[in-house]
């Protein structure tokens, strides 16, 4: 059905370049129809939850040079068409902050060039002591492209007032998304164990397998926690999306209020310390393999990732503060 449908879209388009436009935002549309359902860190409604609540820290001048920039985006790569075109102007502009947050998981598999898997998680690689302490493993590092090293660089490129504003806007796209995926503990993990599949790690938890559900699909602990908001806080009967994730955001918030932390501002290694100490500590507690998490787990892990989700929606806000701090030259 997919492909038909892809097809019947693209079909009227009068060029190779429109085409490839008409196919990427039909992409975008059938994801996020999907969005429910993601293979994806924090899934869709995480990462809005996050960046509803840096939007909330942002100052007006910051919100209307993001906004401004976004819209900058190449239209193929279906980043200015994420903006609704009714109702109230601020509301339309929020959609698109929250929208954009999602986007590179949007393009994820879709054979876009915008695509880069490997962008998203970074491996600290470690394995259980004789004690149950968490012990490194030398001889395994992470690949020298990853989320921190990412989210150093499109920093420092959406702060750079000469670099083409088309591509300070993907990299801001891709900034909203990689301050949340850092703060999800598995994107930051690679337990090693002596398991065949598990010797150079876990894969962020992709390999230690869980249950299987009503439709009969394996889940994983990487999903579990990817999508622990949908199945440990879902919408409520009458709910609209919108209103859930402003409760979500809300109680994110009041489980990691501002100041009850350290920003760490800009310092993406030390997120990447509390994601791995937070899998080390927390994430393998409590749960067995190929057996649903019960119930106290679920409950303890909706909590963290809430607590998680505000932090990082918390040090977004701060660090697009201090990137896009003063207006662009000639403004």
């Amino acid at each position: 059905m997919r492909s038909r449908l892809l097809a019947r879209l693209t079909g009227h388009a009068r060029n190779p370049a429109e085409a490839e436009r008409t196919l990427l935002l039909a992409a975008l549309a059938l994801a996020a129809l999907a969005a429910g359902h993601p293979a994806a860190a924090w899934s869709h409604s995480g990462h809005r939850v996050a960046a509803a609540v840096a939007w909330e820290r942002l100052s007006p001048e910051v919100r209307e040079r993001v906004v401004e920039l976004l819209l900058a985006a190449p239209p193929e790569s279906g980043i200015p068409d994420l903006m609704p075109t009714a109702g109230p102007l601020a509301e339309r502009r929020r959609e698109l902050f929250l929208a954009a947050a999602t986007w590179p998981d949007l393009v994820k598999h879709s054979g876009s060039p915008f695509d880069h898997g490997g962008w998203h998680y970074t491996n600290r690689f470690w394995r259980s002591g004789p004690r149950g302490e968490a012990v490194p493993v030398p001889g395994l590092r992470a690949a020298a492209q990853n989320v921190v090293e990412r989210i150093r660089t499109v920093s420092r490129t959406v702060a750079d007032r000469g670099e083409p504003p088309a591509q300070r806007a993907l990299d801001l796209a891709w900034l909203l998304h990689l301050v949340a995926d850092i703060h999800q503990p598995l994107h930051t993990s690679a337990r090693v164990t002596g398991r065949r599949d598990e010797r150079r790690g876990d894969r962020g938890g992709n390999t230690f397998l869980l249950h299987r559900d009503r439709r009969g699909e394996r889940w994983n602990l990487h999903a579990y926690w990817d999508r622990i908001l949908d199945n440990a806080s879902p919408r409520r009967r009458g709910e609209s999306e919108a209103a859930w994730i402003d409760r979500l955001a809300a109680e994110a918030l009041a489980a990691a209020p501002p100041g009850s932390f350290p920003l760490h501002a800009a310092d993406p290694d030390a997120w990447a310390a509390e994601g791995v100490h937070l899998a080390q500590t927390e994430v393998y507690r409590g749960v067995e393999r190929l057996h649903e998490p019960p119930a106290a787990y679920r409950q303890r892990a909706l909590a963290l990732s809430l607590e998680a989700l505000s932090r990082s929606g918390q040090r977004l806000a701060e660090l697009l503060e201090h990137t896009l701090a003063t207006p662009d030259p000639g403004r």
